[in-house]
C-alpha cells in the first residue's frame, strides 16, 4: 500500500507562495501598501507576520517600522510605538526620544521604570529635574520650611 501523506512535506516545503507552515516557519504574513503616496513613500504600509518584515511609509506597521507614525517591534519615526522605539515621541519597552515613555526611557522629557532626561520621573530616575523612588537630580524639589 502506498502512503500518500509521505510526500506531503516534500511537495510543499520549497514552495514560497504556499500557505504551508513549517513548525518554526512563517505561520502568518499580511502586507498592504496603499496606492496613495507622498514623494514615492506609500501613505500606509502594513507588513506584519511571524518573521522579519520591514514596513516603510508615512504610517508604518511591521516588525521593523519606519515612518512618520510607526508601530512595530523596532520602530523609528516621529511618533513611534514599539518594544524598541526611537522618535520625537517614543513609547515602548526601550524608548529613546524627545518625549519618551517606557520601561527604560531616555529623552528630554522621560517617564518610565528607569528614566534619564532633562525632566525625568520614574522608579529610578536621573536628570536635571528628576523625581522618583531613587532619583539623582541637579535641582532637588523645593521643601517647605516649618
Amino acid at each position: 500500500m502506498k502512503d500518500n501523506n509521505k510526500n506531503f512535506y516534500d511537495e510543499y516545503k520549497n514552495k514560497k507562495d504556499s500557505s504551508f507552515c513549517e513548525p518554526w516557519g512563517n505561520f502568518f504574513h499580511y502586507e498592504y501598501k496603499s496606492r496613495a503616496s507622498i514623494g514615492g513613500v506609500p501613505l500606509v504600509h502594513i507588513n506584519i507576520g511571524a518573521g522579519k518584515y520591514k514596513a516603510k511609509g508615512i504610517i508604518a506597521i511591521g516588525t521593523y517600522a519606519q515612518g512618520v507614525i510607526s508601530i512595530g517591534i523596532i520602530s523609528l519615526g516621529l511618533i513611534s510605538i514599539g518594544l524598541i522605539s526611537i522618535g520625537l515621541i517614543a513609547i515602548g519597552l526601550l524608548a529613546l526620544g524627545a518625549i519618551s515613555v517606557g520601561g527604560i526611557s531616555i529623552g528630554a522629557i522621560s517617564v518610565g521604570g528607569i528614566a534619564v532626561g532633562i525632566v525625568s520621573t520614574g522608579g529610578v530616575s536621573a536628570g536635571i529635574f528628576s523625581e522618583g523612588g531613587i532619583s539623582y537630580t541637579v535641582y532637588p524639589p523645593l521643601k517647605e520650611s516649618a
